[in-house]
């Protein structure tokens, strides 16, 4: 029995590594459409640091999940999972390939990898801004340390997002916080490429 076909192509990498140009002619190449798992990519305006293709090579194919939101929107990755999932499916559906391409490592995972993210309550997140905001960042981390010193030892102290987010999943699931990201499970049947390119070549 024949195994079924390719459903994503992900491209990932640095910033300037070369990920749009090559995701374009492979597009071009395999008619297939680029879905962005770019963090920055998907705000309106967003353009100076992020690579984000020119409208010219946005015209070459069809793209994906570029300028979908003002700034002002905080997007959460649930909510990026969402929309990248249906594009993934509307493309496949149309029997065409999909080619994700970014350097985002979390939303690239979270978008091809079936992950048991935690939950996430907004009123008890900004419980702890708050607290972050009257308190400082090293008093912020003195605290999950009591709670979770796992955690505090692989959350830097100046790493207040990822410190405050901890303290929300602990307060919601009264479990320790997974500073690590669980094991995967793949989401599609998918090849992934990495490009990597020497730092003295990137700063140039």
């Amino acid at each position: 029995e024949a195994e079924p076909a390719l459903q994503v192509l992900a491209i990932v990498g640095p910033t300037a590594a070369g990920k749009t140009a090559l995701s374009i002619e492979l597009a071009e190449r395999f008619s297939a459409e680029i879905v962005n798992l770019d963090a920055f990519q998907i705000y309106r305006g967003m353009d100076i640091g992020t690579a984000k293709p020119t409208p010219a090579e946005q015209s070459r194919v069809r793209h994906h999940l570029i300028d979908i939101f003002d700034i002002d929107h905080n997007a959460t990755v649930m909510e990026f999972e969402q929309l990248a999932a249906a594009a993934i499916s509307d493309i496949n559906l149309r029997g065409k390939l999909a080619i994700c391409v970014g350097g985002s490592g979390f939303y690239l995972r979270t978008v091809l990898d079936e992950l048991d993210l935690p939950p996430t309550e907004p009123v008890v997140r900004a419980k702890f801004e708050a607290r972050l905001a009257e308190l400082g960042a090293e008093q912020l981390h003195a605290e999950l340390a009591k709670l979770d010193p796992t955690a505090a030892k692989l959350i830097p102290v100046g790493n207040s997002r990822r410190v405050v987010r901890a303290l929300e999943v602990i307060e919601l699931t009264g479990r320790g916080y997974q500073a690590e990201l669980p094991a995967p499970l793949p989401r599609y049947r998918d090849l992934r490429i990495g490009l990597r390119v020497p730092r003295d070549v990137l700063a140039t």
